[in-house]
């Protein structure tokens, strides 16, 4: 999905970082409704283009070596996949502004609260599209560790070498500055909101990843809604185990524990 130049968009400007001023505008000017695009960082861009330019070469030269068949089996695939996962973003950015305008609204009662949730809203929104960033491109970020592409005169965009292959629930701390060393908990939520959930009926349940610290003494979630908003949520919208629709609504009481 193309991003129109005058639809307002969010940039994401590396693997760890969004433009912080293009977000605030974002969130401080949108009303329901409204279109936003996603502006992908420059250094995933660059992993798209090497990827494709190797499976080019497959075509047209002889390429062998250690993980020259892998890397040719799994490209295709993964280009697909990216591309797939980012138009997937793109698409419910718009919905999940629409979700996050009301996160707060009916507890708020004070004016001095309004920039408090503000700041919420937006830190959703910013780790929900740094989430989506690595999870779209990581299946590439792996390919272009492969050895064989010095040999080809191509090299891996610097931004994503520290990143290459990394497992998920190994780069996320990193997202987090001031959690990079405590230890993060996988809860099973259960109740999102006040959003039971379930399957055809059924109790089911998702996990997620949350800093220690948001647990009470007996495992169970005690987060406030800034902690919420930076962890929780991302995670509940990226979430490959939620078989139903996310929520239409993220206030309310949230339920989880640890496992």
């Amino acid at each position: 999905m193309g991003v129109n130049e005058t639809t307002p968009s969010v940039v994401v400007t590396g693997v760890l970082s969004i433009d912080e001023a293009s977000l605030d505008a974002t969130m401080r000017n949108f009303k329901k409704g409204d279109k936003i695009g996603v502006k992908w960082p420059q250094s995933s861009d660059q992993l798209i283009s090497l990827v494709q330019e190797v499976t080019r070469r497959f075509d047209e030269e002889h390429i062998a070596g250690i993980g020259a068949e892998e890397f040719i089996r799994s490209a295709p695939e993964a280009l697909r996949d990216t591309f797939r996962d980012r138009a997937k973003c793109e698409k419910r950015l718009p919905e999940l502004m629409d979700i996050m305008s009301d996160f707060g609204k009916y507890r708020e009662g004070r004016l001095d609260l309004d920039e408090y949730y503000l700041n919420c809203r937006a830190a959703a929104i910013k780790f929900y599209l740094l989430r989506a960033n690595f999870l779209a491109h990581w299946k590439l970020g792996y390919l272009s560790s492969w050895v064989g592409l010095s040999r080809l005169g191509l090299s891996a965009p610097a931004a994503w070498k520290p990143y290459q292959g990394m497992p998920s629930d190994k780069f996320y701390p990193f997202l987090y500055d001031e959690y990079r060393t405590q230890h993060i908990s996988s809860i099973r939520l259960v109740k999102i909101g006040n959003y039971e959930i379930t399957t055809n009926g059924c109790p089911d349940w998702i996990y997620i990843d949350i800093p220690k610290a948001s647990l009470d003494r007996s495992g169970n979630l005690c987060a406030g809604e800034h902690e919420l908003c930076r962890w929780a949520i991302p995670q509940v919208e990226l979430s490959g185990q939620l078989r139903i629709p996310p929520p239409d609504s993220y206030n309310g009481e949230w339920v989880g524990y640890t496992a």
